[in-house]
């Protein structure tokens, strides 16, 4: 269920980060749900199976889902 406490925010890198690695760091966060939720990443048609999810608990129960997806610098400028 929504409440004001729910939010989702996408975390791409900054131009600068695009230098230095081949890899570009991709990460959504889910914070205050009830229950775990899915989080898919769908890039250029394909769906990602290689994602790191982790959960942490707040002390007032809700959860905070962190997914994390690294993929090469290629496709992200493409």
């Amino acid at each position: 269920s929504y409440t004001s406490n729910n939010w989702v925010l996408l975390l791409v890198p900054s131009p600068h980060g695009l230098i230095s690695t081949g890899t570009v760091d991709l990460a959504c966060i889910v914070h205050g749900v009830s229950n775990p939720v899915q989080i898919s990443w769908n890039i250029s048609g394909d769906l990602q199976e290689q994602v790191l999810m982790r959960s942490l608990k707040a002390k007032d129960g809700s959860l905070m889902l962190i997914s994390h997806l690294s993929i090469p610098k290629d496709t992200w400028t493409s």
